[in-house]
């Protein structure tokens, strides 16, 4: 079943002009050496608990090999959402 695009755009609230620019923007191709550092940067989050934040994972990486600056991690972590969770502190309560 086809439905309209301006009712899709519409529930999905995004302007119908933003669908086609999306429509007519080339795919952008990854190559085996970015696909293998997301993979690898989802690794070491999951083996870190969560815990791991941009400094951290960038001086993972480059122990790995990976040679890359501190603002492409973030950009990278944000781009597959990665995000560190924050330890609470031990607060005594008596």
């Amino acid at each position: 079943m086809m439905y309209p695009i301006r009712l899709l755009c519409r529930v999905m609230q995004s302007s119908h002009s933003a669908y086609y620019a999306w429509c007519k923007r080339p795919a952008k191709i990854i190559t085996a050496e970015e696909l293998h550092l997301y993979r690898r940067m989802k690794e070491a989050f999951a083996d870190s608990c969560g815990s791991l934040g941009s400094r951290m994972m960038l001086k993972q990486l480059r122990k790995e090999g990976f040679s890359l600056g501190c603002y492409r991690v973030r950009r990278l972590m944000k781009l597959i959402v990665i995000q560190r969770r924050l330890q609470s502190h031990y607060r005594a309560k008596t």
